[in-house]
């Protein structure tokens, strides 16, 4: 029964108890509701709401079921919760913006009514923890090592800092929630991501799922360096520890930059090291974003250089972490 798998899919995702009972037959709701709808009373978290089963596979327009919840809410003074087998994706964007509460088994929920709002695949960003987090989200959580006094982020905050789209934004909060990093929060029209975490516990919880920034390293003439370069590598590792200082700087941009002057011939890319060439590491993100006098910050470069068999190199990153300012 479908109700069976609206009570599962929440208990297992919330992680709260659910019951389920059936609606009060004094209600007397118009034939044609009982016809198209199974209704029963649910109790979450001690919210009492009315679930609106369809009897009917695929969804009713969303104007229907906003029509529908409407005729319950009159007779029962208790918010609704639309369940059917199947939303159309333009349908689900529709009832959103309406602000119409529902859920679609192993699927998406939608309740603004308990202020969450988990969307699709909201079960792999639980099931998540064998991967890494996404480059945009990494960027946004070691910023906040280096922002100790921020409490919280909001969207627009962030948008104005990294100059990412709200699709991005809400992406990476989704994503810092399901790894338990992170809760996101309503506030007023605005969503607000507060870690859960400070300082070197919140690193030590999150390492594993931290990635190396570097995508891959090429070799451009000497000819092609500017001053707005972010320092790298072995250098900026020197530059943060105690490590001696390498012959050659190291340059790091992001892959879609490096692309853009590699198509306006400002720079000239070799295919092996020389006397005439420098090292550019292809970052997965902006290093600008979290860069220092142009040196690039110290958790990135010993994210980047992590996997290294060089003693002296191990020594030197163990370093960072134990001098870093938590």
């Amino acid at each position: 029964m479908l109700i069976k798998k609206f009570q599962s899919y929440l208990e297992n995702t919330l992680g709260i108890g659910i019951k389920i009972y059936s609606e009060d037959k004094k209600n007397r709701y118009p034939l044609f509701m009982e016809e198209v709808y199974d209704l029963y009373r649910c109790s979450i978290e001690g919210y009492d709401f009315i679930v609106m089963i369809d009897k009917e596979a695929q969804a009713r327009t969303p104007a229907t079921i906003r029509k529908h919840a409407a005729i319950v809410f009159n007779k029962t003074e208790l918010e609704t919760i639309y369940v059917c087998e199947a939303i159309k994706s333009f349908d689900r964007k529709r009832l959103i913006e309406q602000r119409v509460s529902f859920v679609i088994p192993e699927n998406q929920m939608y309740l603004p009514i308990l202020k969450i709002d988990l969307r699709e695949h909201f079960r792999n960003l639980r099931s998540a923890k064998n991967n890494k987090l996404s480059p945009s989200t990494q960027v946004i959580l070691l910023r906040s090592f280096y922002e100790k006094d921020m409490n919280c982020y909001t969207t627009r905050i962030l948008s104005e800092k990294h100059n990412y789209s709200m699709m991005t934004l809400k992406r990476t909060f989704d994503e810092l929630e399901g790894f338990g990093l992170a809760e996101v929060l309503q506030e007023g029209r605005e969503r607000v991501l507060r870690f859960l975490y400070k300082g070197r516990e919140l690193w030590d919880k999150s390492v594993q799922i931290l990635r190396t920034p570097v995508k891959k390293r090429v070799f451009v003439s000497k000819t092609s360096i500017t001053k707005d370069w972010v320092k790298a590598g072995l250098y900026a590792l020197a530059h943060h520890t105690m490590l001696a200082e390498p012959e050659e700087e190291i340059f790091a941009m992001n892959a879609e930059y490096f692309s853009e002057l590699k198509k306006s011939g400002k720079i000239a890319q070799r295919q092996r090291m020389n006397s005439d060439c420098v090292q550019i590491e292809i970052w997965q993100y902006q290093p600008e974003l979290l860069s220092k006098n142009g040196i690039a910050d110290p958790l990135s470069v010993y994210l980047s250089l992590y996997n290294t068999d060089d003693e002296r190199v191990e020594i030197a990153l163990d370093s960072i972490l134990e001098n870093f300012s938590w």
